[in-house]
């Protein structure tokens, strides 16, 4: 789930942009910054998000062309954003994992990630330790929609591990978690 999103746009003098249903219950920003760009923000301060999926946010009438993106979810961390081709809005997939939980943890540990897309054919979560090291690997749904993985963290002595969440080999996102 998303709850702010920021967009750059290198855009014609002209070019309007016009905020879409979705935003309907965001607080938004739209400026330039320049002749020649364009800054757009949303955020929620009313809790709302923006659920897994693809959603119109924006109506652009005009040439423009997307130069930088941020995301975040309602705690306002950072959501990783793809591209599949460098300038297409429209073809911009968000995956996320949320904080593992507990934390710290003793013998479990419960992670929440989301796919935003169909498509993808791997999803592997990766443990490490504070020097690097790889102490455990799970292979993960990469199915659309929202999933619980469990790790079973037997073996692991007390200390700070990172969870990573690799999707067709690329790195997404990582938490800090604390053993116990």
């Amino acid at each position: 789930m998303l709850g702010g999103v920021q967009f750059v746009f290198n855009a014609e003098e002209g070019t309007t942009f016009e905020p879409l249903e979705a935003l309907n219950e965001f607080e938004r920003v739209g400026q330039w910054q320049s002749e020649t760009q364009y800054l757009f923000m949303a955020y929620s301060m009313s809790k709302k998000t923006l659920g897994v999926g693809k959603h119109a946010l924006l109506r652009i009438s005009g040439e423009a062309e997307l130069a930088e993106i941020s995301l975040s979810d309602p705690r306002g961390a950072e959501v990783a954003a793809i591209r599949k081709t460098p300038t297409a809005v429209s073809t911009i997939e968000t995956m996320q994992m949320q904080k593992a939980y507990p934390n710290p943890f003793t013998g479990e540990l419960f992670v929440l990630y989301i796919i935003g897309e169909n498509g993808h054919k791997e999803a592997t979560l990766v443990v490490t330790d504070i020097a690097g090291r790889t102490v455990a690997i799970q292979s993960v749904s990469a199915a659309y929609g929202a999933h619980t993985a469990h790790i079973t963290a037997t073996g692991l002595s007390s200390g700070i591990y990172f969870v990573n969440l690799y999707i067709d080999g690329s790195l997404i996102q990582t938490d800090k978690v604390v053993k116990q």
